[in-house]
């Protein structure tokens, strides 16, 4: 066993702080034996097993170990050597000097390894080898127990391989890999690949639910979702996707759009009604067919679209506006933009007439902040992003049979398979191919 394995507390698996002995001879930091001991009169020492009396004035009746404290004031060694090490071995786990590291890098089986320098707390003095990504910051182990206990954190090295993966998942992209395996510091290493990834969409899938004849879903509200069955409707938070807020009960459900945060739009029967977040209702728009899709464009006004009329609402007046005859599976861009999907056509509404700009099969359509267009494809089973122009940028995900989607101001995208509803969380940091601006 290396000199720098012994400096290390067998509970927390990193550097001594503050070590204390025990009678049977096993040294670990004050504050990991404080989480063992916890008011208990016996304990066993977590190392032997033997059985330790808490002494009556708790961790301070406990025997400070001064060589281990001498040895750590002096510092750490190198794995291979006594010098004071400088670097870190990911793939190995050890602490390294230059020297050694050079040695090291030069010996076939580890010549890809990632070695990277030291990063150190100021406060504890101890070796950064955590991510906080709650707080965008690495910690070491003190700081994860006593002030991030309640935030995502994940160890350097796994968050590195997981963003390499997340890279080597994308179509297209194998420019953005050609980044530095060996970097100075965790910093520089994390700063590298969130910059190859600052161009790509990344997602996370935070949850998902079984759903069975979803007939709709609308995720155009920041904090919510709602999901439309035949004989009811539910509204959803992203971040507590198991509990439902609320359920109003309807008979044969069409489709539905949330209006503000307050107010939702549903069509069922032959019947276009407003009702508030908790199922009361509160006023009747219009009379419609029962094969419809809502939309809500950027003033306001409701979209009201099937496959025999497409015609919009004003809200205060209820006075309508025919579109024409078109289809029921729409979106309305951030510029105002009516896109319409038909026939594997996609239509964009502009100067009083649909333009075809992409011939393209769409399951499913939504817009993002920038006027993009996500189209769903359940027969190639994906969801790709497209420009206004009908330019394909990149396939985002690569889902089983994806139908139905929908994406909120915050990216969380909300799609649809067969019995299944399930919500990623994505980053909108692609760069159009085209230098055209979206109007």
């Amino acid at each position: 066993m290396s000199l720098s394995a012994l400096l290390k507390c067998p509970i927390c698996l990193d550097s001594f702080d503050k070590p204390l002995t025990l009678p049977c001879l096993h040294s670990f930091c004050e504050n990991c034996l404080g989480n063992v001991v916890t008011h208990k009169s016996v304990f066993n020492c977590p190392s032997c097993r033997e059985p330790i009396q808490t002494p009556k004035n708790g961790l301070n009746g406990f025997k400070k170990d001064f060589r281990l404290q001498f040895l750590l004031d002096f510092g750490s060694f190198c794995a291979n050597c006594s010098s004071k090490p400088t670097l870190v071995c990911q793939d190995c786990t050890v602490e390294l000097c230059s020297n050694c590291s050079t040695q090291h890098s030069k010996i076939p089986a580890f010549s890809n390894h990632v070695v990277y320098k030291r990063v150190e707390c100021l406060k504890h003095k101890l070796d950064k080898k955590f991510y906080c990504s709650d707080c965008s910051s690495l910690l070491c182990t003190c700081c994860v127990f006593n002030q991030h206990s309640e935030h995502k954190i994940s160890p350097i090295s796994s968050l590195n391989m997981s963003l390499e993966s997340k890279l080597k998942s994308f179509v297209g992209v194998k420019e953005a890999l050609n980044f530095s395996a060996k970097l100075e510091s965790p910093e520089e290493r994390l700063k590298i690949l969130k910059d190859a990834l600052q161009n790509l969409y990344l997602h996370d899938e935070i949850g998902n639910f079984n759903a069975a004849n979803v007939v709709d879903i609308c995720a155009n509200q920041q904090d919510f979702f709602c999901v439309a069955f035949p004989d009811r409707l539910e509204i959803r938070r992203y971040i507590k996707l198991d509990d439902i807020q609320q359920v109003i009960k309807l008979p044969e459900v069409r489709a539905i759009c949330c209006l503000d945060s307050n107010e939702i739009a549903v069509a069922h029967r032959h019947f276009l009604s407003i009702y508030n977040i908790f199922g009361r209702y509160k006023r009747h728009l219009a009379c419609v067919l029962p094969d419809v899709n809502l939309k809500l464009d950027t003033d306001g006004n409701l979209i009201v679209l099937s496959r025999y009329e497409c015609f919009k609402i004003n809200l205060s007046t209820t006075e309508r506006i025919k579109y024409g005859s078109y289809s029921k599976l729409a979106c309305v861009t951030s510029s105002g933009l009516l896109v319409v999907a038909k026939h594997y056509q996609i239509n964009v509404y502009k100067d009083n007439v649909f333009e075809r700009v992409l011939n393209v099969r769409a399951d499913g359509l939504c817009s993002d902040d920038r006027g993009r267009l996500l189209i769903s494809d359940k027969r190639n089973n994906s969801i790709s992003l497209y420009t206004i122009f009908g330019e394909k940028i990149t396939t985002i995900l690569n889902l089983n049979r994806p139908k139905k989607i929908g994406l909120s101001p915050d990216g969380y995208l909300v799609t649809v398979q067969k019995g299944n509803i399930r919500i990623f969380k994505i980053k909108l940091k692609i760069k159009d191919p085209s230098s055209k601006s979206v109007p």
